[in-house]
């Protein structure tokens, strides 16, 4: 009897996890595809003075910008440098 229970409730369990409409479906692939089109990357960041990483996800856009960002600012701290004269 306990075998017959058990092997019910497997049954059900099992047809109760693949209960997806063919519109979730697509959501899902649509969502992925749209992921896929605007460069959406996660990784594995190591913020200073911790070990313990951080998930930082960013597209495409948001990874150009913050590496335009990084030459500026190094374009501004290198420039005075290199102006200035030096005297003998």
């Amino acid at each position: 009897m306990k075998a017959l229970l058990v092997s019910i409730l497997v049954i059900v369990a099992a047809g109760c996890s693949s209960n997806q409409t063919p519109d979730q479906i697509a959501k899902a692939e649509t969502g992925k595809n749209a992921k896929e089109s605007v460069g959406y990357q996660c990784e594995k960041v190591y913020p200073m003075g911790s070990s313990i990483p951080k998930k930082l996800c960013t597209t495409r856009a948001q990874r150009k910008t913050i590496e335009k960002q990084s030459k500026d600012g190094a374009r501004v701290l290198v420039k005075p440098a290199l102006s200035s004269k030096v005297n003998p």
